[in-house]
């Protein structure tokens, strides 16, 4: 109730608003391979509808509050359309378990990739909860996939890492505290963390595989 005279005190609400500048770096990446490179126009509009779909996703859970279920099948979804689409497939797991290279047929490559790729989209939103850690984890991962992608030649998936980590540095500017900005305005959200998380896992097995893998398929672990 509104008492004459009295003054109303307004609650500052940070907003989750973390994704919207790594979306849009997303899409000018995307815009400037399909005009460089359109002989790989599925794989970039696949790459798109996964950045922007898990967007969606997170951004209604951060809303609505989603349930678990539903959240893992559009992940193992998405993860299905990087696998058939996009052409990214974990087969090959290297020496990780220390007995060898460790490949896969396609039939079991499937499964361990949506397996891996939900994992890896999950982890990344679990540690968003002290302000910019899961930024900088992201971050540190996009500068070595960068720095992997511009000292082997591989032009796309350079674009992709530098645009996400612009994004992504965007975000920690508003982030973190530093100087007169005692506060964080604006926090990562699930809309942020989920999209990162599903994009790293994209750029992390599409280095690591096929004949030429940029890095042995253990580096991701480590990345």
């Amino acid at each position: 109730v509104d008492l004459p005279g009295e003054h109303k005190q307004h609650e500052h609400v940070t907003p989750f608003v973390g994704g919207f500048g790594v979306l849009a770096a997303l899409l000018v990446a995307v815009a400037l391979l399909i005009l460089e490179y359109p002989d790989k126009l599925v794989a970039w509009l696949s790459l798109l509808v996964c950045g922007v779909v898990m967007f969606g996703v997170g951004l209604a859970d951060d809303r609505w509050k989603l349930s678990a279920r539903i959240r893992l099948v559009i992940q193992a979804g998405l993860a299905l359309l990087m696998v058939y689409g996009g052409g990214v497939v974990l087969a090959d797991v290297g020496d990780a378990f220390f007995v060898g290279a460790l490949t896969m047929g396609f039939a079991a490559a499937v499964p361990f990739t949506v397996f891996g790729t939900v994992g890896c989209i999950n982890a990344l939103n679990m540690v968003d909860g002290i302000d910019g850690l899961s930024g900088t984890i992201a971050a540190g991962t996009l500068a070595l996939v960068s720095f992997v992608t511009w000292l082997t030649g591989d032009p796309g998936g350079h674009v992709v890492a530098m645009a996400l980590l612009g994004g992504v540095a965007g975000f920690l500017w508003f982030n973190l505290r530093f100087g007169s900005q005692h506060r964080a305005r604006v926090f990562m959200g699930d809309n942020g963390s989920m999209m990162l998380g599903l994009m790293i896992a994209w750029q992390l097995v599409a280095i690591t595989q096929g004949e030429d893998a940029l890095v042995p398929p253990v580096v991701a672990l480590w990345m």
